[in-house]
């Protein structure tokens, strides 16, 4: 089953079904550990603070997002934030097949802001930022990429690549994961809207 994407994806070592990406829930956010100091000079600056997530993402607002993985049949995730408020998201998940049949129905989750900010922690050591642009679904893009280089289960060094545009707060608009030169995961940002004022 595939797991809902990591809001922000984080940099783990060890990749999921999507490559490292992980399910934003409310049982991960009371269970994961805060950062000590030293833990977070470790880190590589995070694209976003969870106010800008907050201010960045309101309520209503729905993503499209198609994930394609070597071996797996392509998919489409949707996101919509059914509830915003200062302090959380709760998020529905489904995912979909090319031709728009509903394969799972995954649910809603609540997690804080403040959590969703530390899902894009990558380790400063193999992390690099870059200012960038790249042309895709939303158009042309100004974007903050990051490339963490990380050992994979097996050993094998993976390259990740995630593109965070500079005017969107929320989850990367692209994110790739190569091994030994080849491209072996990919999730592209299809659609972005947010309710009208």
């Amino acid at each position: 089953m595939l797991l809902l994407p990591l809001f922000l994806a984080c940099a783990h070592p060890s990749p999921s079904p999507v490559s490292g990406v992980v399910a934003p829930s409310s049982s991960a956010a009371t269970s994961t550990p805060t950062p000590s100091a030293s833990a977070e000079e470790a880190l590589a600056p995070r694209p976003f603070p969870s106010a800008a997530l907050a201010a960045g993402i309101p309520q209503g607002t729905k993503i499209r997002l198609g994930i394609e993985q070597a071996g797996q049949p392509t998919v489409e995730q949707r996101w919509e934030f059914t509830k915003c408020t200062a302090d959380a998201a709760t998020i529905a998940s489904k995912v979909y097949d090319t031709n728009g049949t509903l394969l799972t129905d995954e649910g809603e989750a609540t997690t804080p802001w403040t959590e969703l900010e530390k899902h894009a922690s990558f380790p400063a050591a193999a992390t690099t930022r870059t200012d960038d642009t790249i042309d895709g679904p939303l158009g042309h893009l100004d974007t903050w990429l990051y490339t963490v280089t990380v050992p994979g289960d097996d050993g094998i060094m993976l390259v990740k690549r995630y593109e965070f545009s500079k005017t969107m707060p929320g989850p990367p608009v692209l994110f790739t994961t190569e091994r030994q030169g080849e491209e072996i995961f990919r999730m592209t940002m299809l659609e972005r809207s947010t309710p009208s004022k």
